[in-house]
């Protein structure tokens, strides 16, 4: 039996995916931090989805091989990719050791079954001196009132972020995965609305809320919903300023 539970599969956001998570133009933002620090040759990334931030990456000059669960992100990263996508768990990838000389995960390791699990796959892939760079999911906002109405429900609901930098950290260097660099992406800036936000919830539009129990969106995601909507002018857009942090490692 695995020592692990199931990877969250986004088959049932992928509609939505784009248009909530900010596209080519977050994506390519991504990609302007990560490929300085990119190993010469194939880029694999682990939950490609729908190929947001492999496209800018191949058009850096990074030749990127995607894998992702869910059937229905990887038809929308075939229109940007072509062949070079496939359908895998990145707990068992279907990669042969030491053939990859980088590993690039954005925006997947709070949705995997075990991080401990995903970080071994990933260094036993890397070839010597490969490069792992983590992008982690938790966007560090500037204040504002949709900040201080939210709350981050893998922490209510597991009791910890399990990409917190700090625990990916600890289980990338347990792999054999050292260090090199931690930064800030780019400042994102947009425009949302305390409603947009609301209404994003109401259609589980987080991976962690897909499957949640009614005692448990009644506890926890009910109360967020009504302060979201509480707030004055719900409908008034509010400029919000984030940013997420990136982990650079190195096989060893």
């Amino acid at each position: 039996m695995p020592d692990h539970a199931v990877s969250i599969n986004f088959d049932r956001l992928a509609a939505i995916y784009e248009e909530t998570r900010g596209g080519l133009k977050r994506g390519g933002s991504y990609a302007r931090t990560i490929t300085p620090r990119l190993r010469s040759g194939t880029v694999l990334e682990i939950g490609v989805g729908t190929a947001s931030v492999a496209l800018p990456l191949t058009d850096a000059g990074h030749p990127v091989v995607g894998v992702d669960l869910s059937a229905n992100m990887l038809a929308l990263a075939h229109q940007r990719l072509g062949a070079r996508v496939a359908i895998a768990d990145v707990m068992t990838l279907p990669i042969a050791d030491a053939s990859v000389p980088n590993v690039v995960a954005v925006w997947v390791l709070q949705l995997v079954g075990s991080v401990e699990a995903a970080l071994r796959e990933a260094r036993r892939v890397l070839c010597a001196g490969g490069r792992l760079i983590v992008v982690t999911s938790r966007g560090r906002a500037d204040p504002d009132d949709i900040e201080e109405a939210s709350v981050d429900f893998q922490t209510v609901l597991r009791g910890q972020r399990q990409d917190d930098p700090d625990i990916v950290i600890a289980h990338a260097e347990a792999a054999g995965l050292g260090l090199v660099e931690r930064l800030d992406t780019e400042v994102q800036r947009f425009d949302e609305t305390p409603s947009a936000v609301a209404d994003r919830i109401e259609r589980r539009g987080y991976g962690i809320l897909l499957d949640l129990a009614d005692d448990d969106w009644q506890r926890v995601v009910m109360p967020v919903i009504g302060a979201l909507r509480a707030l004055p002018d719900p409908d008034a857009p509010r400029q919000r300023v984030t940013r997420n942090d990136v982990l650079v490692f190195e096989s060893v």
